[in-house]
């Protein structure tokens, strides 16, 4: 599980409305009176429509993948590798938000009414008309249909129905009794020794990462060397390279590393030794050389983050589960996805599809 990957809800379903009307209220009002009740509908060029990815047959075209790219402020990157990283991972969030609002349609006890979604958009409309703006004027001269924002209220609705459904207080002290390092703010020390491998490792290339590190790992356990000095002679942190000091990373907490080094160091005792473990970053062996426990968090001056903290890992259960049987198909990125001039999206900042931010904890 990775754990809170999206710090107090990061779910664009439930803000991305909103996130609209923020960003249009610097928008001055219409200076033509006719335009409140005809709005002019702006040219749409076609290739805005292209489909670049389905989930269980709904598309995701070409404009979800600017808007998203404009509402996270991501830069083309500075070379071919760089910029295809980019279109896979905003592929990949736009998929999960997919997954995560078709997941929510086949709740049956989780139906919105019309009257439902109709007082949320009068709430959305009223924001436009505070700044003395149509809101009609302002989906039409960004390309956003009303029944998209609509089906984006209707999804935030959902969400907020099912959390409060599954969030109880049982449920939710539960959640802190499984996931006490994180809330009590327990902290571990651990040393690493690490070999380095990239994108372009192969499977023979991370095999023979883990024998050498597996070699190690048994010259250590037969006390012919110590991890500190092994650290010292073969790893490739680049830290312990330029200052040796035995591979110490010192103390963090349950977020302070990646989930995959983190959810291990965490799990071992003082002076237990890991096996070979795959990260982004290469191979690693992990010792714990040091724990300190934390304070038991207050439930009740705590409910509204632990509650929001639950709500995100149930998105993230949610997806991984849908994501065993659904049907994702993707296309390679399009030669001119990004052109030395991109084509403006659409739409502004937050009027996305809905995907979720990712933050993977460093």
């Amino acid at each position: 599980m990775r754990l809170f990957a999206q710090s107090a809800l990061i779910v664009s379903i439930v803000a991305g409305s909103s996130a609209f009307a923020t960003a249009q209220a610097t928008k001055s009002a219409p200076t033509d009176p006719r335009a409140a009740t005809k709005p002019a509908k702006p040219s749409r060029p076609a290739i805005l429509d292209q489909v670049l990815a389905t989930v269980n047959g709904e598309p995701i075209i070409r404009d979800d993948l600017y808007r998203l790219l404009q509402d996270t402020g991501t830069p083309p990157g500075a070379s071919l590798d760089e910029d295809q990283d980019i279109y896979q991972k905003t592929i990949e969030q736009l998929i999960n938000s997919r997954l995560l609002k078709q997941y929510l349609k086949k709740q049956a006890a989780l139906a919105v009414t019309e009257k439902e979604v109709d007082a949320e958009f009068a709430t959305f409309a009223d924001q436009f008309k505070k700044d003395g703006q149509d809101v009609y004027v302002a989906l039409a001269s960004h390309g956003v249909t009303v029944a998209q924002v609509r089906d984006d209220m209707a999804a935030a609705i959902r969400f907020r129905k099912y959390i409060e459904a599954v969030a109880t207080d049982a449920a939710l002290k539960k959640f802190v009794a499984e996931n006490k390092d994180v809330f009590h703010r327990n902290q571990v020390r651990a040393s690493q020794i690490q070999l380095i491998l990239d994108q372009k490792s192969t499977a023979a290339d991370k095999e023979k990462a883990k024998q050498r590190l597996l070699a190690i790992k048994q010259e250590i356990e037969s006390k012919k060397i110590s991890f500190a000095d092994a650290a010292n002679k073969y790893s490739e942190d680049d830290n312990n390279k330029k200052t040796p000091r035995g591979g110490d990373v010192g103390f963090f907490f349950r977020q302070g590393l990646i989930e995959e080094l983190a959810a291990p160091a965490f799990a071992m005792k003082v002076g237990m030794i890991s096996g070979p473990i795959e990260s982004p970053y290469g191979m690693h062996l992990l010792m714990v050389t040091d724990r300190k426990d934390g304070t038991p968090v207050d439930f009740e001056q705590n409910k509204l983050q632990i509650r929001n903290e639950y709500a995100a890992d149930l998105h993230e259960r949610i997806i991984a589960s849908e994501r065993k049987t659904a049907k994702i198909t993707i296309e390679k990125m399009p030669a001119d996805f990004f052109p030395k001039s991109t084509p403006t999206p659409t739409a502004p900042a937050g009027t996305g599809t809905g995907a979720a931010k990712a933050a993977t904890p460093k």
